[in-house]
């Protein structure tokens, strides 16, 4: 679905690179990859990539996935959910993880079993240190359960799906409990994985992968006519303050 810029007078009458600007962003969503299963089980469980060992897990997702928003995105947290089988409600702390996000030319089914090989020139951290986890395990629509093992960056990450491709990267030292994710293996979907050791250079490749929920704000960027209606309409507004009342004598 294509979101709409929101545009106002009010956002007209700062400077134009302000409008331009400012008056782009869109509020937050969330976007869930791969689109079928919204509401609909992933075919497996998994618990990676949090595990009581140290391991290193990539998932990439497919641009496609998120050409509805229609333009660049700024990511800010995502959600995986339990298995509506095997989930349970439980809280637990995965004691130190890094997480990494960038834009990669490798596609799901295409990743390098060298984990440095699948990594974007704009590899980014947008969280590290303890990270604390819970489900309630409520049900989602379609038998799912919700969206509610919530990860929010406290460095967002600009994506531009016309750049490529997004890439997970988990650093995870060990030490949570296993839990059940909602999780899907389909060749030719919107995911994929390679893991591995933490401290190893290579990792093993599937089709499998967390079905994922992002949080992000859309950052749509105005066609050339559009910027040019708010050109004319940031000019005319000082010309209108500026015209002179014309006052017609009653008859």
């Amino acid at each position: 679905m294509s979101l709409p810029v929101l545009t106002s007078a009010r956002c007209l009458r700062p400077a134009l690179m302000a409008a331009a600007l400012t008056c782009t962003a869109l509020p937050a969503h969330a976007l869930v990859v791969p689109g079928a299963l919204e509401a609909v089980e992933g075919n497996i469980n998994n618990a990676f990539p949090f595990i009581p060992d140290p391991l290193r897990a990539q998932q990439v997702y497919d641009a496609s996935a998120f050409a509805g928003v229609g333009g660049p995105l700024l990511l800010t947290g995502l959600a995986f959910r339990p298995d509506a089988v095997d989930g349970a409600p439980q809280a637990w702390v995965v004691p130190d993880v890094r997480i990494h996000l960038s834009t990669t030319s490798a596609g799901p089914d295409r990743l390098s079993t060298t984990f440095a090989d699948n990594v974007g020139s704009d590899d980014t951290e947008v969280l590290r240190g303890a990270l604390s986890l819970s489900t309630a395990d409520l049900p989602g629509p379609g038998g799912t359960r919700l969206f509610d093992i919530v990860i929010r960056f406290t460095t967002p990450f600009r994506y531009d799906p016309a750049r490529g491709n997004l890439l997970l990267d988990i650093f995870s030292a060990g030490g949570s409990p296993v839990v059940s994710y909602d999780a899907h293996n389909l060749a030719g979907d919107a995911i994929s994985r390679v893991i591995g050791d933490l401290d190893t250079a290579r990792g093993i490749a599937d089709s499998s992968g967390l079905v994922t929920a992002f949080d992000f704000v859309a950052l749509a960027v105005p066609a050339p006519g559009t910027l040019a209606l708010l050109l004319a309409a940031a000019l005319a507004l000082p010309a209108a303050r500026r015209r002179p009342q014309v006052l017609v004598a009653a008859r």
